[in-house]
């Protein structure tokens, strides 16, 4: 039983070629990139929508300094 023929030659079947693991990097990879690409995107969008605040809370804080130099000038007659 030990030594039958059908046991040493078949049941494994080919050697591994690599092939599933090399299926599996690339998938991985793919992954990868795709979840960086999103990544950068959220994050550009992240910071433009900042900007965009930032830019809108100077005008605000610009047109409270003008208003408040004009008032003064017209408080000090």
């Amino acid at each position: 039983m030990s030594g039958s023929s059908e046991e040493a030659s078949g049941s494994r079947g080919k050697k591994p070629d690599g092939s599933a693991y090399k299926a599996h990097m690339e998938a991985l990879e793919g992954r990868n990139a795709k979840a960086r690409k999103d990544g950068k995107a959220k994050r550009a969008q992240r910071e433009q929508d900042q900007a965009v605040a930032q830019r809108a809370t100077e005008r605000r804080q610009d047109a409270d300094l003008r208003g408040s130099k004009v008032r003064g000038k017209s408080q000090m007659k």
